[in-house]
């Protein structure tokens, strides 16, 4: 991307394998090599599986409880939920606007009704382009893609169907080395600026991409604006992206 040859990520498999010759979790608790149970028994094995097979809520909770009650053993433990967990990806989060004003004015029916629009517009084109819905909460929308570019012209699309529609959302987009737990929650300092300039930052009809997700774009797109703010004690630099017209 932007001309340099992107280099392949090395796995710490061997690191994590490691650990898991002296990391067993036994109903939450640790056990030593002498009271070793067969490897079926163990969120480890996971890692022996196919990189499809998925990572569970279970197994990444067992591994943070092991990493609490053995904090020498953080290091090997940090590495196994890399291995099992990290993936590269943009991630998005979707702010409705003018939430709080409607319910204040008309009500929470009224409310939920336009959040029902919002999502049955705003879902299936992400789903069509090849992105994949975590979760719905109230006003929100959080998705993955596989890269910024995927993410930032699928988003475009649907600002401007529901711009079509009078509706409006702000956008924010991140991009980098998260933490993949089940079909809904992700972790990372990426989804949390995704998060931030979705919810609190982006105006109404406003994409925000933090300067990795931007960084990685193909092309920069017509019209990107380079933007500075404060997030939580932190200066950033974003960029702001225009809506296509629909």
């Amino acid at each position: 991307m932007n001309g340099r040859q992107k280099q392949p990520r090395l796995r710490v498999k061997a690191i994590a394998t490691l650990a898991c010759q002296g990391i067993f979790l036994i109903g939450g608790s640790g056990v030593g090599a002498s009271d070793l149970r067969p490897s079926s028994d163990l969120p480890c094995q996971d890692m022996m599986q196919p990189a499809s097979a998925p990572a569970t809520l279970e197994t990444f909770e067992a591994l943070l409880r092991q990493r609490q009650i053995d904090p020498e053993q953080a290091a090997a433990i940090d590495a196994q939920i890399e291995t099992l967990f990290s993936q590269e990806l943009a991630v998005m989060v979707m702010d409705m606007a003018g939430f709080s004003q409607l319910t204040a004015e008309a009500g929470i029916i009224p409310s939920l009704s336009r959040i029902y629009q919002v999502r049955s517009l705003t879902v299936p084109l992400i789903e069509a382009a090849g992105g994949r819905v975590l979760k719905l909460e109230a006003d929100n929308v959080y998705a993955v893609f596989s890269n910024p570019e995927q993410a930032l012209t699928t988003m475009q699309r649907v600002l401007g169907q529901l711009q079509a529609k009078g509706l409006h959302a702000s956008i924010g987009i991140g991009f980098g080395e998260v933490l993949v737990v089940g079909e809904r929650d992700v972790f990372g300092h990426e989804m949390n600026l995704a998060s931030k300039l979705g919810e609190d930052i982006a105006a109404d009809d406003e994409i925000l991409l933090t300067a990795a997700a931007f960084a990685a774009l193909a092309t920069p797109p017509a019209g990107a604006e380079p933007l500075h703010a404060e997030v939580s004690g932190l200066r950033l630099q974003l960029y702001r992206v225009p809506p296509q017209t629909p």
